[in-house]
Parts: structure tokens; sequence; C-alpha cells
């Protein structure tokens, strides 16, 4: 595999060590600070003697990924192809995250004139990446994982795969770089091999800012979807290729406090941004030039403001109801399924009133404050309309219900919704 995705990879590597620790803790498993892991009535104390982040309640988190060596020079400089810098809540169970173009003109220390901030590592390896990164940001960074692209396939591919909302047709062939995309724009659950080109294409008008926020937007994807009890069986072979696949210096027991703490961390309370700037070719080089004022703002608020809130509700909200008016057999069944892959617990399927005619496209209605999930759950659908329904009345039933006897949300499947078999 390639260049472009290795903060992608590095990152599905994380959220699928949380997936997989949430998977457990829901059950089985607890992580204490002090290095205690309980599983059931069994305790044991793993190895390490400090508490985990030293009691700290909130990190930072670096995130790099390398590109590969040269074809014809294994033992090339790597350069990072990805960065990206987050904060870390472990009270607030919050996550914000600033991507940093990897093209920014930015003062290397130690180096006698600016550079590509992914040059860094090239020049002095992760201390190195690790300091100009922190310099350019003005925030200390904590703790640092990097990786290359080399697992990213085969753990989507253990994990059954990713849905996600394709924004658009995407067509791309390099026969150097071994890299052919061809996907087209809808709903669709991405194999391995498809969610590497989802992460790297840009080859539009967007380019790098369009690939990063799909990356984002990948990432997200994963989070809500590796929470099912099917990938337990694959557990053993998730966490090998993820022991291959990074280096940090976190401890093992930060690693597994973190998973245990972080797991089912809800949409609303993950941030994302990119550094902004201009394009500028300087003696013939490409760099983006970064918008200072800007960027400070962006830092100060994900990095210094208080952050989102914990979301003590949210699993509870994360309850559905699915309404068939799409006329076609079995299409609220299907969709409920894949609401459960999804981590979703559906309470109830039924029809929707009146004939299929009378719902000609499909709709969300959400009762809860977090209208992004209700979004998530009408991209799921292939494009639906999000409608608050303050009143409660989205089950159709004769009587309006209690409002602790609602749903979070209730989806009304349309004339357009579209079955797998019809994607």
């Amino acid at each position: 595999m390639g260049r472009g995705f290795g903060r992608i990879a590095l990152l599905t590597v994380m959220v699928l060590l949380v997936a997989c620790g949430g998977l457990m803790t829901g059950a089985y498993l607890r992580v204490s600070r002090g290095g205690k892991i309980h599983i059931g009535s069994y305790t044991a104390r793993i190895p390490f003697t400090t508490t985990a982040f030293n009691g700290r309640e909130e990190i930072t988190l670096l995130f790099l990924g390398v590109d590969e060596h040269s074809r014809l020079n294994s033992h090339s400089p790597q350069r990072t192809d990805s960065i990206l810098l987050t904060r870390i809540n472990l009270k607030r169970k919050s996550l914000a995250g600033l991507s940093i173009p990897r093209d920014t003109l930015v003062e290397i220390p130690g180096r006698s004139h600016p550079d590509k901030i992914n040059a860094a590592h090239a020049y002095g390896s992760s201390p190195l990446a690790i300091q100009a990164i922190s310099q350019f940001t003005g925030v200390p960074i904590d703790y640092y994982i990097k990786t290359d692209s080399a697992g990213f396939k085969t753990m989507v591919d253990r994990v059954g795969g990713i849905w996600i909302n394709v924004e658009k047709d995407m067509s791309y062939d390099d026969n150097w770089g071994k890299l052919h995309i061809h996907l087209k724009k809808g709903y669709q659950r991405l194999t391995g091999e498809q969610a590497v080109g989802y992460v790297r294409f840009r080859h539009d008008a967007s380019s790098d800012f369009g690939r990063m926020a799909r990356q984002q937007k990948f990432i997200k994807a994963i989070a809500t979807q590796v929470l099912t009890a099917k990938n337990m069986a694959q557990l053993p072979a998730i966490v090998q290729d993820a022991r291959m696949a990074i280096e940090t210096n976190m401890t093992v027991g930060d690693l597994l406090y973190l998973v245990n703490e972080m797991r089912g961390v809800p949409q609303a309370n993950m941030q994302f941004a990119t550094v902004p700037g201009d394009p500028r070719r300087i003696n013939g080089i490409s760099y983006l030039l970064p918008h200072e004022k800007e960027t400070e703002e962006l830092v100060q608020n994900l990095f210094h403001s208080p952050g989102p809130a914990a979301s003590p509700t949210e699993g509870d909200a994360r309850t559905v109801e699915v309404l068939n008016g799409s006329g076609k057999k079995g299409a609220a069944k299907e969709f409920a399924r894949r609401l459960e892959e999804n981590g979703y617990k559906v309470v109830r399927v039924a029809n929707a009133s009146g004939a299929a005619t009378d719902h000609p496209s499909s709709e969300v209605l959400f009762r809860t404050t977090n209208a992004s999930t209700a979004r998530e759950i009408a991209d799921m659908v292939g494009g639906a309309t999000v409608v608050p329904d303050a009143a409660g009345l989205g089950s159709e039933s004769a009587q309006p219900r209690r409002r602790s006897e609602l749903t979070g949300y209730t989806v009304i499947l349309g004339q357009d919704y579209q079955t797998e078999e019809q994607l």
C-alpha cells in the first residue's frame, strides 16, 4: 500500500482497540487507574507500576502516519504523510483533533530555513517531528503513536467492512503506486481495499483538504460500527495486527486504561478541524502557508477551551424504531439489522401507517439533543431528511407517549430507500 492514509491506518488501530475494549467492558472487563484488570469475578494486576497517565484526566496525543520507503532505497528517510494532534478528556469522554497538512511551511528546530512540516520526521524521526509540531501549535505533546499503512486493509476486513455514505463517484488509477479507486456514490459497506481507496482519494478540486475531511468522517464511522459482538471472535487477530502496526511511548497500562475509558464516545463529543492556509509554489516546490490567526483560534478552541461536556444519556438515546413505508417487503428488518451492527438498539420494527405512496421520501425524526446522530442515521438510510420531533409523535401511536417511553429516533423508510440488494 502507498502513501496518503497513514493517519487513518493509525486511527483505525486505535479505534479498533477502543472498540474491542468496549466490547469486553460491556460484559466482562474493567481496568482501574491503579493497574487492576477485572474480568468477571477474577482480578489480576497488569504489568505496570504507576497509575495510568499519572492520574491525569486530560492528555494530548499525537498521531503520526509515515509514508513508505522509496522503492529504490529501502533505507530512505520517511516523511510524515499524515499528522493529527488530539486532546483527549477522559472525564468528559471527549476527543478534539487538529489535522495538519503535510505541506505546511514551518520552522523546524535545528534547521537553517523553514521547510514542510512532514520533513521533520525525515531529519530526526519521531522526536524532531514531535518538537516541530509542538512548536508550530504551541501545544505540549504528552504521548505519540506512529504507524504506517501496513495493517489498514486487513483490520477493516477483520471487522467485516465499514458502512459509509460515499459522497460522490470516485475513480482513479495509479499502476506505479498500485492504487485503483472505483467507488460509486451512495451508502455502502466498504471492504478493506475499497476503504483504502476512499481515504486516499484526493484527485479532485479539494485535494488534501477533501481527503482529510473523508478521513475524519471515516474515523467517526469506525467508532460507531465496530462495537458489535461478532467482532469478539476477531479480538486476538486484531490485537496482533495492532501490536505490529504502532510505535508509541504509551505504556501497556496507559493504553488499556484509554481503551476502557474512551469506549462508546458519542460523535457529538468528537471535534475535528484542519489547519487553514494558502497553497504557494516557492522555488518550484509546493507549500501550504498557514493562516496564523485562524490557526491560533482553532488551537485555542480545541486545546484550551473546556470542550464539550460528557453526554451521559447518549447511550440511552441511541434507541431507534424503524417503520417501513417503502413498499418493499423486509426493508425495515434489514435496516434494523444494519443499525444494530452500528451499535444502535432497535426497540421496534413495524410498518408505517398508510400506503407506501404516503411516504415518497425517507425521514429520521429525533427527540434527543443530538442532531448529529440523527444525521448519521440519515446517511445510513442514504440521504434521508432529518426532522426534529419535539411533540413525540414519531411512533405514529394513537396517543403521544410519555417522554421517558420515547425512543431517541424514529426512521421512516420511504419509497426512495434502497435495500442492500439494490445497492
